[in-house]
């Protein structure tokens, strides 16, 4: 996504880009380096292997063993999550309200579509895996606009839902509805709940700069996009590092590394180039891009930080000592945070550092496999 930078991304921002790195750099580091956070690092990274069976030839053919890691996981599975979820918008009162109840049909059916084009299953799919093995499932919400060339549309004006021609019929809405103006005494509706009238100069309009600015941008909105990610557990972060609930959370961050491409991409040519390339050691990369040959191993080790206190979204590289760009709430959400509360194996009330579920019985899998062995 081609993006224009932060006037105080890069070098030019000086000294407030090179502070604001580096504490976000300290922050990252914070959490790498926390005794609880390696540790819980190296068991999921041990539960996985023992999941795979990952063992050597040697190992093969001197072990025997009853994974019951691997049966337990393709029990509790299906269990947890069957299929994509169905979206369903109501109304929080059921009043006789034709706008309310169109509206909310609009919003459902928007959203099975998105459903329906989003790879969001497969997104829960990992999550939950996720949440079985190291025990902690992430995703990460996206919003993708597509941009094209035109003028931009200023806002409506009121509509008068009773004047709209509906199908091929000349009656307003209210009549073929049926759910015209309630008669006095209707004992569904308290009185006068239905005698509001809008005042069209009460309606907050655009001053006319604003509307010539976004006629005069030449670009135009074609399509809006809510995609959901998953999120591998080793490249989230929560911050501060000892934060001990979700509520205490006041920033998140997700790794993602990034070819030279990309990064010039992102970041413009003049970050893109300098932010230094470093071998990608993950055994399972999910950046499916094309990459030519020699560069398939080099990648940029790239940060997304939110940032709840200031409502700002932070990037940095590694190796990089500016900031990569900034953008201030970009999202506008209520909660701010891109991602709701990751799911938690065996969740307690003084950390966010999860217990795995085989930690529970992993006394009773290794008894298992020394049964299997003698017999």
């Amino acid at each position: 996504m081609n993006n224009k930078e932060d006037p105080i991304a890069g070098p030019e921002g000086q000294d407030e880009s090179l502070e604001l790195a580096t504490f976000w750099h300290r922050q990252i580091e914070s959490v790498k380096d926390f005794p609880d956070q390696k540790r819980w690092v190296k068991r999921g990274e041990t539960i996985e292997k023992r999941y795979r069976d990952e063992r050597s030839r040697v190992d093969e053919d001197g072990q025997r063993r009853c994974n019951s890691l691997w049966s337990n996981i393709e029990i509790l599975r299906p269990a947890l999550y069957g299929k994509a979820p169905l979206p369903v918008a109501e109304r929080k009162f059921r009043d006789r309200d034709p706008v309310g109840r169109g509206a909310a049909q609009i919003l459902e059916r928007a959203l099975r579509a998105a459903v329906e084009e989003t790879e969001i299953d497969e997104a829960f799919q990992q999550a939950v895996t996720d949440y079985l093995l190291p025990g902690r499932g992430v995703v990460w919400v996206r919003y993708e606009p597509e941009f094209g060339d035109g003028d931009s549309l200023g806002p409506d004006t009121h509509l008068d839902m009773n004047e709209v021609d509906v199908g091929d019929s000349d009656q307003p809405v209210a009549e073929v509805t049926g759910e015209g103006p309630v008669p006095e005494g209707d004992e569904d509706s308290p009185p006068g709940e239905h005698d509001e009238t809008v005042d069209d100069e009460a309606l907050e309009q655009p001053e006319e700069e604003e509307l010539e600015k976004l006629q005069a941008t030449g670009i135009r909105l074609i399509r809006e996009s809510v995609l959901v990610d998953y999120v591998p557990w080793p490249d989230f972060y929560t911050l501060p590092v000892r934060a001990r609930t979700w509520n205490e959370v006041t920033a998140v961050a997700k790794r993602v590394y990034m070819t030279r491409d990309q990064l010039k991409a992102r970041f413009g040519k003049e970050i893109g180039k300098t932010i230094p390339l470093q071998k990608d050691e993950r055994g399972h990369s999910t950046q499916n891009t094309a990459q030519a040959p020699g560069d398939q191993d080099e990648k940029g080790e790239v940060f997304e930080i939110w940032n709840k206190d200031d409502r700002t979204v932070y990037w940095i590289a590694t190796g990089y000592q500016y900031l990569c760009d900034k953008k201030e709430d970009p999202l506008r959400l209520k909660r701010f945070f891109p991602v709701p509360r990751p799911l938690y194996a065996n969740a307690t009330t003084n950390t966010l550092i999860p217990v795995p579920d085989y930690i529970e019985y992993q006394d009773q899998a290794i008894q298992i496999d020394e049964l299997s062995q003698r017999i």
